[in-house]
């Protein structure tokens, strides 16, 4: 076992013994097997991930901590989350409204280069075009899985003033709740992938498989597209 394994072989020990940081407290659910599967896989950890959302928030100077939630949900939003009444009666008036759909994105740190490219060509082949690896001063190989159907439009300005109508959050709800189902079946696609490719044994044959998930990333969703370009850990 060389020097660099070694190293991997600790750090995955280390990510996976990792108690939950992030704000909703567990792993999303679309994702939670993938990355059980993913995390069996003696070459590969995962890092941190979102499996895709749907959020309407509000950013500003005055918000703290950059941006306030108004909602949040990682399946399609109906009516009975109430997007336009949460909109109309919101606490925070000043700052700009914004809905977002976010797009399904994992890192994942590779034992090497050739673990890296073998999930690269998966994901590539399954959508997530925006895919690549970095390397870290160490060695250390961490992918980004990522596509690029993402969307976002501002609801109001930066005052909070509304600058569209209940009609029109409606039309925008509906095409992000598109997008999510889309991003869904990418997800399956990779996840199917990666059995046909032997990574893990097809779906089922694997229950008592004992690896863990680490709990990690809400707080990583919460950065723009554009910052999440590359996360490297010396």
């Amino acid at each position: 076992m060389t020097n660099r394994e070694t190293l991997f072989d600790r750090q995955k020990a280390d990510k996976l013994s990792k108690v939950d940081l992030s704000r909703k407290g567990s792993v999303d659910a679309p994702i939670f097997d993938f990355l059980k599967n993913l995390n069996s896989h003696q070459d590969y950890v995962s890092l941190s991930s979102c499996s895709g959302r749907i959020i309407i928030f509000i950013s500003g100077e005055n918000v703290k901590k950059g941006c306030h939630w108004i909602l949040v949900k990682h399946d399609n939003v109906t009516t009975e989350d109430e997007p336009w009444e949460k909109i109309v009666n919101r606490k925070i008036r000043e700052g700009i409204l914004t809905l977002k759909f976010e797009p399904f994105i994992l890192h994942v740190q590779c034992r090497g280069i050739d673990a890296a490219k073998k999930l690269l060509q998966l994901a590539n082949e399954s959508g997530f075009r925006n895919s690549g690896f970095t390397f870290g001063k160490s060695g250390k190989v961490v992918l980004a899985i990522r596509s690029t159907h993402g969307l976002q439009v501002p609801l109001s300005d930066d005052k909070g003033i509304l600058l569209v109508d209940e009609k029109y959050v409606q039309f925008v709800v509906s095409l992000a709740n598109s997008k999510l189902e889309l991003n869904g079946e990418k997800i399956k696609k990779l996840e199917k992938s990666c059995e046909v490719a032997k990574l893990w044994p097809p779906s089922g044959d694997n229950e008592n498989n004992a690896s863990e998930v680490p709990k990690v990333g809400e707080e990583e969703c919460l950065k723009k597209d554009e910052q999440q370009q590359e996360i490297v850990e010396n």
